[in-house]
């Protein structure tokens, strides 16, 4: 109510002008969005507000480990709760340079990547920490990614997903909960929503209890005599390839490491 208070007053506009774009990019009842994109954001923090009441029996076994999780502080004196309001407030700011009419249809392709390019200059502005624009960047350019995780058996599904997000999974995987919860369009069913709840609180519960290898099989000089690299880019690549191949549990010892990236990095076209 106060965010749409400071929007008819004209505010928003002047603290926020690109989320104020969004109220160009209209309704889609007969798809997914029954709100235009401004309204919706307002309404996606609404359902963020009250998810994080913890008040659903399905929170019960984790509202303890996901309210520390919450509270922990980022940067900047601000909790990891406050990170994720901003977020979802502003995770569809990509949406009006992105939107392509087409048989009737509308499109907004990579609005979440050109949204995170929005918040990352928000946030400059906002004079947020480091630590704080880098996972409000993750939030929001991965917003759209816990919808790709199939209902059934989504386990090999969620280990490669918290490989290329953690330590944000938690806030992403909240994020577009809230996100679901707030598309009420005609292909939006109840019984969607009831599944996405229970895939998604399975998702955040895997990643509050997932404990980050101490240090990985291979550091950063043994990548390079093994590849034949020179010191740049593609060993940080390799480096991260490496991580998300342990947290989905197909490295587990340098044997495993070596196999793993002389067989998957050298099929990539990297640049050494």
């Amino acid at each position: 109510n106060v965010l749409y208070n400071l929007y008819k007053v004209g505010i928003l506009k002047v603290i926020f002008p690109e989320l104020t774009l969004l109220e160009r990019v209209g309704a889609e009842p007969q798809r997914f969005h029954h709100l235009n994109g401004l309204d919706h954001s307002f309404e996606a923090l609404r359902c963020l507000e009250r998810i994080l009441l913890l008040k659903s029996p399905i929170w019960q076994d984790i509202s303890e480990k996901l309210t520390f999780y919450l509270n922990h502080i980022i940067g900047g004196g601000r909790k990891n709760i406050q990170l994720l309001k901003l977020a979802t407030l502003l995770h569809d700011v990509g949406k009006p340079i992105t939107m392509k009419f087409d048989s009737n249809k509308i499109s907004y392709l990579n609005h979440d990547h050109e949204g995170a390019i929005i918040v990352e200059k928000i946030a400059r502005r906002m004079r947020l920490s480091k630590s704080e624009i880098k996972e409000l960047k993750h939030l929001v350019k991965n917003h759209m990614q816990p919808i790709f995780i199939p209902i059934e058996n989504p386990e090999a599904h969620i280990l490669k997903f918290l490989s290329k997000t953690y330590p944000y999974t938690v806030n992403i995987t909240l994020l577009s909960l809230a996100d679901r919860l707030s598309s009420r369009g005609q292909k939006i069913t109840l019984s969607y929503i009831l599944e996405r709840y229970r895939l998604y609180k399975k998702i955040i519960k895997t990643a509050l209890y997932y404990e980050p290898p101490k240090r990985l099989p291979l550091n950063g000089k043994e990548i390079m005599n093994l590849l034949n690299l020179e010191p740049g880019p593609a060993v940080g690549i390799a480096l991260k390839m490496l991580k998300g191949a342990m947290i989905r549990g197909e490295v587990k010892d340098e044997e495993d490491a070596k196999a793993f990236l002389l067989e998957k990095f050298n099929n990539l076209k990297i640049k050494k």
